[in-house]
């Protein structure tokens, strides 16, 4: 029971409310890529057992504490199922340039993010590393949504984003 505490704490990262985890009983109002990250959040939290029991929460911004080796085991292992990144840590980035932006154009459905701006943004970030590719993938995580955080608060108050899409 705890484990699928767990993992329905993983869905309400995507922005999606509880709902069945079997893979055919998804629901259709999701975009594919949060489909996809919960599906393969599942599979991952499935393969660590009880260990899933030791994730921490991220904060209110999606940032996570980057020293819980739980937390790192996990998204080493999503990121490496979703070709983000693979187990000597080299991340593919287009693959997160692609997966980032689809992520954002599913939450916040009028942003002005452009795949220019996101490969500004992973180009900023991809110089993290962590100890193995969990810490890299959370390092990379949250670095990428610390810029994410920044984008939305100014083109949700001030429309002050232009430098950041000249294409």
């Amino acid at each position: 029971m705890d484990t699928v505490t767990i993992i329905l704490f993983l869905l309400c990262l995507m922005n999606a409310t509880s709902y069945p985890l079997n893979r055919r009983e998804v629901p259709k109002q999701f975009a594919e890529v949060e489909i996809k990250t919960v599906q393969e959040s599942y599979e991952c939290g499935k393969q660590m057992g009880q260990r899933v029991l030791s994730l921490k929460t991220p904060n209110t911004h999606g940032i996570f504490e980057e020293t819980n080796g739980a937390t790192n085991e996990l998204w080493g292992c999503v990121w490496s199922r979703l070709n983000l990144i693979n187990e000597d840590s080299t991340l593919n980035e287009e693959n997160l340039e692609n997966y980032f932006l689809e992520n954002m154009r599913a939450t916040a459905h009028n942003t002005t993010m452009t795949n220019s701006s996101m490969k500004f943004i992973v180009q900023e970030c991809k110089h993290l590393k962590g100890e193995n590719y969990g810490a890299t993938a959370i390092k990379m995580h949250n670095c990428i949504q610390r810029f994410l955080n920044t984008y939305l608060f100014l083109e949700k108050n001030y429309l002050i984003v232009h430098s950041w899409n000249k294409s």
